[in-house]
C-alpha cells in the first residue's frame, strides 16, 4: 500500500506544470507520468484489496471505492469553475497539487497502510 501511495504523488506535477504555465514537452512528460500513475495506483490497490479482504467483503470494498470516485470526479469538476472564480486559475491548480501532497501524506501517516505485507503463502 505505501508503494500505491507513493506513486499516487505523481499526480501532483502535472496541475504544478500548468499553473507556471511550463513548456509543452513538460506538460507532456507529467501527464505521461499521472496517466501511467494511475494505472500502476488502480493495479496495486485492487491486489491489495484482493489478498488482504475476506472474499466475501471485496465486492462491497469495490463497491465502496467506485461510489467515492463515481461522485468525487464530477463534484470535483463542479467546484472547480466556481473555485477559479473565485480565486483564479493559478491557486486553484497549486491547490489540487497541493491537496494530493497533503492526503497522500496523511494517509501515510496511518499505521495499518505500513503494516500491509504480502501474505507468506503468496511472498
Amino acid at each position: 500500500m505505501v508503494a500505491a501511495l507513493l506513486v499516487f504523488l505523481l499526480m501532483a506535477p502535472l496541475p504544478v506544470l500548468l499553473a507556471v504555465p511550463a513548456p509543452v514537452w513538460q506538460l507532456t512528460i507529467a501527464a505521461v507520468l499521472a496517466g501511467g500513475q494511475v494505472v500502476v495506483h488502480n493495479v496495486m490497490q485492487t491486489t491489495a484489496v484482493q489478498r488482504h479482504l475476506p472474499d466475501d467483503l471485496v465486492a462491497r470494498a469495490y463497491s465502496v471505492t467506485l461510489l467515492g470516485g463515481l461522485v468525487a470526479a464530477p463534484l470535483g469538476m463542479a467546484l472547480a469553475g466556481p473555485a477559479v472564480t473565485l480565486l483564479g486559475t493559478r491557486p486553484v491548480l497549486l491547490g489540487c497539487a497541493a491537496i494530493t501532497v497533503v492526503l497522500t501524506a496523511a494517509t501515510l501517516l496511518v499505521p495499518a497502510v505500513w503494516r500491509l505485507r504480502e501474505p507468506a503463502e503468496m511472498a
